[in-house]
């Protein structure tokens, strides 16, 4: 493989990135404001389980983040809200960010 440091590097921004839009989606709801990233790295994970595993995630995602944020002591309704906004962040920016590449990257490959 080329640049291997460059796909490393890469790999770890993207979750990185991730994992940082569960602490910025954190300050939405009042309820969830107060959690640090020992419940918030818990509810990333199942999160992650929960899209590998199903067609994006659809339904499982928002109900398996609740699970953890419940463990937490976030009631049902306000951890289930936490997951639905997570997961419709998420999927607009797939949507849009693969959206543009699949428009700008057979530009790059011209020039």
């Amino acid at each position: 493989m080329d640049q291997k440091l460059a796909f490393v590097a890469h790999s770890l921004f993207i979750w990185t990135m991730y994992v940082a839009m569960f602490y910025v989606i954190k300050w939405t709801l009042p309820e969830t404001v107060h959690l640090g990233l020992e419940a918030l790295l818990p509810a990333f994970v199942i999160g992650a389980l929960a899209i590998s595993t199903t067609n994006g995630g659809i339904g499982v995602y928002p109900f398996g983040v609740a699970l953890i944020l419940q463990s937490f002591a976030i009631a049902q309704a306000p951890s289930l809200s936490f997951g639905w906004i997570i997961w419709t962040a998420q999927t607009v920016m797939i949507i849009l960010a693969g959206g543009l590449s699949f428009v700008l990257l057979p530009l790059v490959y011209l020039f």
